[in-house]
């Protein structure tokens, strides 16, 4: 029985109104989140905040439509972290979250077009590291007490940034899909953002030291290994770089469908006979790890291999139907 879909709670013309300002809705968001972190978590008027940031969140986000379907898991997953981030009243959790968001919002950079989109990315960006770096992670490190000139700056002073933004026009609507979110940028994003939270927590707790000391020592370590990484990828002269070492190794690694490829072509010169192809063809087929069963039609005959699951793919070719079961979605 195939997994239960509910759709999302926007007709078209609601979608389109979103689309059309995706901007304000980023701002609102932000200020949401403000409001719920810049005066301390644990309070009731925190909590409420940060369910109606969630809240904007899902308006915004770029991974799924707002007149698209929505699977009953995913429509769980938000239910979970909305109670998540409103009840646990946690500053780890919080800067989980601003972690998740920066990636979010970098991964989604390069699928941008426009100018004023973009900027309003960074804007964004740099609220969120800003918000994280001078006021959660000091929270967590116990070092922001009797700091009144900080406290001021994180509470008046970073608004500034979610109003720019609030007033920004997008001069490209958001498409009719949904924003390509870059899966290596984002995870990257969020390993930096994680190494550099973590890195500074450590030098803090370890040398007794003061935490802006020790984020300036954390974000040169990260700036030499970065540097270091970047050429040693492409240098200029002698090694060939780790870039061309890594192409190299990937291409010489039997991965499972170049296996099947060359099996194939193995098959096409052994048999003479179409029907005794498809069946060995089919057969090797089912040997790649993702899949579970196949079914094939001709005008002559049809045939069954492997276990039947919910999640399948159909291809039509000429006068060859065929029918391809996965465990899970492809």
């Amino acid at each position: 029985m195939a997994e239960p879909v509910v759709t999302a709670g926007l007709p078209p013309v609601k979608a389109g109104f979103v689309a059309r300002h995706e901007n304000l809705w980023l701002a609102l968001m932000l200020l949401a989140l403000h409001a719920a972190t810049a005066w301390g978590l644990g309070t009731a008027w925190a909590s409420a905040f940060l369910l109606a940031h969630f809240g904007l969140f899902l308006m915004w986000q770029p991974l799924w439509h707002g007149n698209g379907k929505l699977q009953t898991s995913h429509a769980a997953l938000a239910v979970l972290i909305a109670v998540l981030l409103a009840a646990a009243a946690s500053w780890w959790l919080i800067a989980l979250w601003l972690a998740a968001l920066t990636a979010l919002i970098g991964g989604g950079m390069p699928g941008l077009s426009g100018r004023r989109q973009r900027m309003a990315s960074l804007l964004a960006a740099l609220y969120l590291l800003a918000l994280l770096l001078i006021w959660v992670v000091p929270q967590l490190a116990g070092a922001i007490a009797g700091e009144e000139l900080v406290i001021k700056l994180v509470r008046y002073g970073l608004p500034l940034i979610a109003l720019a933004i609030l007033f920004m026009r997008g001069n490209t609507p958001r498409l009719a899909s949904a924003i390509t979110v870059d899966l290596f940028y984002s995870v990257m994003l969020f390993l930096l953002v994680a190494a550099l939270v973590l890195g500074s927590l450590v030098i803090v707790k370890t040398n007794q030291g003061q935490y802006l000391v020790a984020l300036a020592q954390t974000l040169l370590i990260i700036a030499v290994a970065l540097i270091a990484l970047s050429w040693l990828m492409s240098p200029k002269a002698g090694f060939a770089g780790f870039d061309q070492v890594l192409s190299r190794y990937l291409l010489s690694v039997g991965l499972p469908f170049e296996e099947w490829v060359q099996r194939l072509a193995d098959i096409a010169q052994r048999e003479n006979e179409p029907r005794q192809f498809l069946v060995a063809a089919m057969e090797h087929l089912q040997a790649l790890p993702w899949v579970n069963g196949l079914q094939w039609e001709t005008p002559l005959e049809s045939g069954q291999s492997g276990p039947l699951t919910t999640h399948h793919a159909a291809f039509d070719f000429d006068d060859l139907k065929l029918r391809i079961h996965t465990r899970w979605a492809l």
